[in-house]
């Protein structure tokens, strides 16, 4: 998990100096068994009101959850540019 942590930074770090973003998303790992159990479960979300993201991490490869990171990403970009 520790990895995943650093990349998820190194990828915020990337957004905030690429984009000039104002803040930064706070990330929430989630460990949720039973969605990871479902074929179209949730991977992410992004809660626009807190400005967070969450991953679910139970049971997924680290390069699939930067690719759910960095969506997530996108939506934080356009809630800071005011497009949400």
């Amino acid at each position: 998990m520790n990895n995943i942590r650093t990349y998820a930074n190194d990828l915020i770090e990337f957004f905030h100096q690429r984009y000039k973003l104002q803040n930064k998303p706070s990330i929430v790992f989630a460990q949720d068994q039973k969605n990871s159990l479902k074929p179209l479960g949730k991977t992410a979300y992004y809660n626009p009101n807190d400005k967070s993201i969450t991953l679910f991490v139970h049971g997924r490869h680290p390069k699939d959850i930067l690719r759910s990171f960095a969506h997530e990403l996108v939506h934080h970009t356009q809630n800071l540019r005011g497009d949400l």
